[in-house]
């Protein structure tokens, strides 16, 4: 089929009066604010708002026949035609040398968003970009997501109409998908479990394991894991991974971390003056980043016995740290001025080493729970991890090696400069620390 001729002069973003291209601040700032009058207007999910996220095919392609201005050239030609799609109420974003982002407005009729995003399509292939030197056709691929409380903010949204239009183009492009994210369904058992845990911290009868860091360089000294345990009506114990993220999504871990951080203390406390090799690790939420009065608090309980900071390592995850840079390396160098160790978990190759050496005060680093996995099967991520290893330890930090549960990857990670291990396969978690 051939395409008509269009000459580029698509009017100018905002130019006829109709919706505009917006800077990236200003679009975000829209973007949340029709989130929160959605959510405020019940999470009406008839007359929902959709963000679209479209991007050009074959961009690679392009760049290769048209060179790098004539790609820039076709990139603001496309923009322009998705901007005279839409209607009044919507909006748009250019984002460099990606995508245009774009909200769509509902209204009372019901629109017809997959209809939008086929006329669009046809409003890009179906003219040539005709200027006096080049002559070229393009397409377009489109994902759309609606608004869903599934998603608890506007730009999980985006990243999923992202996501969607990533994949169309990557196997072909040219085509449009709407992505309606479910709704949570309320689950029985994810309520009783919360309901069970609230109980459990109010009433003091929550549980702790022990799980053992083992030291591969002959340190004497005990370190432990201290991991959360509920009880359940049989008496078995509930492992964390079966309530935490439940706990997570209801903003209960700050009262779990409170819990856990009084029991750990009170261990401490009766470990004082006698098994000074006796370390815990404790795995944290934001909750100490973010409330001033949580770290008061610790402040407070470690005052009477400063000594017993130095037995006490917090992790914190680095997806949960880079979010918040802008206050977490204070935060951080308060908590060691208190004398406690802190660890960075969840590290993996594509974090930037200066922020882990550098940036972050720290003292281990906790490989990603997929770690080994990713170890035996590719062998970048090896020769990744003993190029990093010598300058983790010229930044005193130690690394941890966790997840073994198999003799495989236990073998392997022996032969690899590793400061700490742990896992199943080399010790279940037990019930109180050893003798």
């Amino acid at each position: 089929m051939g395409a008509r001729r269009h000459t580029g002069k698509s009017r100018s973003s905002g130019g006829n009066g109709g919706p505009e291209a917006l800077e990236p601040s200003v679009f975000l700032e829209r973007l949340d604010g029709h989130w929160r009058a959605w959510i405020d207007g019940g999470e009406n999910g008839n007359h929902a708002p959709v963000v679209g996220w479209v991007v050009l095919d074959d961009r690679r392609g392009h760049w290769e026949r048209l060179g790098l201005g004539g790609l820039l050239r076709l990139e603001k030609a496309v923009h322009e035609r998705v901007l005279d799609q839409l209607e009044p109420g919507d909006f748009a974003m250019a984002v460099p040398e990606r995508a245009t982002a774009v909200l769509l407005s509902p209204d009372q009729g019901g629109r017809e968003f997959g209809q939008w995003a086929a006329e669009t399509m046809r409003a890009v292939n179906g003219e040539l970009f005709d200027w006096e030197d080049q002559t070229v056709a393009a397409s377009v691929s489109i994902g759309l997501c609606a608004f869903s409380s599934a998603l608890r903010e506007a730009e999980k949204a985006l990243l999923e109409a992202a996501r969607v239009a990533e994949g169309i183009t990557a196997r072909g492009g040219n085509r449009s998908k709407l992505h309606q994210p479910e709704s949570p369904v309320p689950d029985e058992r994810a309520s009783a479990i919360l309901k069970a845990l609230l109980e459990a911290i109010k009433s003091d009868k929550l549980t702790v394991v022990y799980q053992p860091l083992f030291s591969v360089n002959d340190d004497n000294d005990q370190i432990y894991q201290m991991l959360p345990r509920m009880v359940a009506a049989d008496g078995k114990l509930i492992a964390a991974s079966e309530f935490v993220p439940h706990a997570a999504a209801r903003g209960m871990l700050p009262a779990l971390d409170h819990w856990m951080l009084g029991r750990a203390l009170q261990e401490l406390k009766a470990r004082s003056g006698k098994d000074a090799g006796f370390r815990v690790f404790l795995i944290q939420s934001p909750a100490l980043i973010d409330d001033p009065k949580f770290l008061a608090w610790l402040a407070e309980q470690l005052a009477p016995a400063p000594h017993l900071a130095g037995r006490l390592v917090l992790e914190f995850g680095i997806g949960d740290l880079q979010t918040r840079l802008k206050h977490v390396r204070t935060v951080l160098a308060e908590l060691r001025k208190l004398g406690l160790g802190i660890c960075i978990g969840g590290v993996h190759e594509a974090v930037p080493e200066e922020l882990l050496l550098e940036h972050l005060p720290a003292d281990y680093l906790r490989m990603a729970p997929d770690f080994v996995k990713r170890l035996l099967a590719h062998e970048n991520v090896s020769l990744h991890y003993q190029q990093f290893v010598p300058r983790a330890r010229a930044a005193e930090r130690k690394t941890i090696v966790p997840m073994l549960e198999d003799a495989g990857s236990v073998a392997r990670i022996w032969q690899m400069d590793v400061d700490l291990i742990q896992g199943n396969f080399i010790q279940d978690p037990l019930e109180q620390p050893e003798a």
